[in-house]
């Protein structure tokens, strides 16, 4: 597993924008470089992480709004996660309410129907000693061996 960086608290500023808290420093030494050549637009085409640009965007104190329109580095999970804080949640809860959701969008996604025919079946087979034989069965009907080898069998239908 891999440590995250910590989500910057969020404030409401005087024009009450909802943004993250700034750190000073960071700002500062943003601005000094900036004034040397060094600005946003030269960071951007440097080699960092997502999660790297993620956190500085909070430490400069980004807008959540314009926090979630940096969709290049700023995944669904980092916003929702900065989202859940500002209604409330401490980083932990925010974190896991943030995975919740995508936990819950993958089962949806998983459980929706098909909206077009399988081009084939994947079956897994009982094997001797080895666990399971996949064995693929072209065409759209679902193949059947009937009940008794069926109950033993998984069947996946296989999309283009």
């Amino acid at each position: 597993m891999t440590i995250k960086h910590p989500i910057q608290p969020l404030v409401t500023d005087a024009s009450r924008t909802l943004r993250f808290k700034e750190n000073r420093i960071v700002s500062h030494l943003l601005d000094w470089a900036t004034s040397r050549g060094m600005g946003m637009n030269q960071l951007a085409v440097m080699d960092f992480s997502n999660e790297d640009r993620q956190q500085f965007a909070q430490l400069i104190g980004y807008s959540l709004a314009g926090y979630g329109e940096l969709r290049r580095y700023v995944d669904d999970e980092a916003y929702s996660a900065a989202a859940h804080m500002a209604d409330g949640k401490d980083e932990r809860d925010a974190r896991i309410a943030a995975l919740e959701e995508k936990l819950a969008e993958l089962q949806a996604d998983r459980l929706e129907e098909p909206s077009k025919t399988p081009e084939g079946w994947l079956t897994w087979w009982p094997h001797a000693g080895e666990g399971c034989k996949p064995v693929y069965s072209h065409g759209p009907e679902k193949p059947n061996y009937g009940p008794e080898v069926n109950a033993r069998l998984r069947m996946y239908p296989v999309y283009a």
